[in-house]
């Protein structure tokens, strides 16, 4: 007899589910359907970083769509003909992404190659609006101001002045979009680069301003400034015509016919409109 009992507690433990007490346990089911711990965590980012109440309205909603999931396949929603072609199509899309991800994603390119795009697509490296750089000078009185510029009208300046006892402040600007000063000049592009201004009154000072660099607009930026995104536009480049040779390469392997009548007689119909 006690064997016999035994026996059948080994059947009914044997019977038993114990996924709920496993490694990788059963958080909850909806029918036939299991949700694991492991399927929470691949299915959501972070998931340990979410607070309890965001995981339970997470839960929450994943046993909302699988109970109308489920449903719609009892009513064989999957089987019409509109929900199959679009589910056709939508792995059809998947397939080949992931197929052209696997041909194009392990390219890769070194500096050399985005030195060569730089310098074959210069059009996509150039500066959309003028930067100004410089500085501004404001003298003590006419006497000091007259004594600097004869000294230095002729000079060519392609950075900061030093102190000097005729200057009474030194004002730098470094890639600015329009005049610091509309006194002393209210179009910078008529400045000649690299050349003091004759000292001029604004606002009850003596000035002068020397452009010491200019970047046009339109102008090519230097290679070191846009290698990151040289680097970027090369490597989708490279990927690009790697995908065009091998389109061209499937089309010699597979035969490709089409319908001449068709085509034609769709062109036929546009030239009669």
């Amino acid at each position: 007899m006690k064997f016999f009992v035994l026996l059948l507690s080994f059947f009914a433990l044997w019977g038993c589910d114990f996924s709920w007490f496993t490694k990788d346990p059963v958080v909850v089911t909806v029918g036939d359907v299991r949700l694991k711990e492991s399927d929470l965590r691949a299915k959501v980012t972070g998931w340990d970083s979410l607070s309890n109440r965001e995981q339970i309205a997470w839960v929450e909603a994943w046993i909302d769509e699988e109970l109308l999931y489920q449903e719609a396949l009892n009513l064989g929603i999957h089987r019409e003909k509109q929900i199959k072609e679009r589910l056709i199509l939508t792995e059809r899309k998947i397939v080949v992404e992931a197929f052209i991800s696997k041909m194009t994603d392990s390219l890769s390119i070194d500096i050399k190659e985005a030195k060569r795009f730089y310098d074959t697509h210069p059009e996509l490296f150039i500066y959309d609006k003028w930067l100004w750089s410089g500085f501004m000078l404001s003298y003590t009185d006419w006497k000091w101001a007259s004594s600097y510029y004869k000294a230095k009208k002729e000079s060519v300046f392609d950075s900061l002045v030093h102190e000097d006892f005729r200057l009474k402040k030194i004002i730098s600007f470094d890639s600015v979009l329009e005049t610091p000063d509309s006194c002393l000049s209210t179009d910078l592009r008529e400045l000649s680069l690299g050349l003091l201004t004759a000292p001029k009154v604004c606002n009850g000072f003596l000035k002068s301003i020397v452009i010491t660099n200019r970047q046009d607009s339109g102008a090519v930026i230097p290679f070191e400034q846009v290698k990151d995104q040289a680097h970027a536009l090369a490597q989708i480049n490279k990927q690009k015509e790697t995908l065009a040779v091998l389109k061209t390469e499937l089309k010699k392997k597979r035969p490709i016919f089409s319908n001449p009548q068709l085509f034609s007689d769709s062109l036929d119909q546009k030239r009669n409109k």
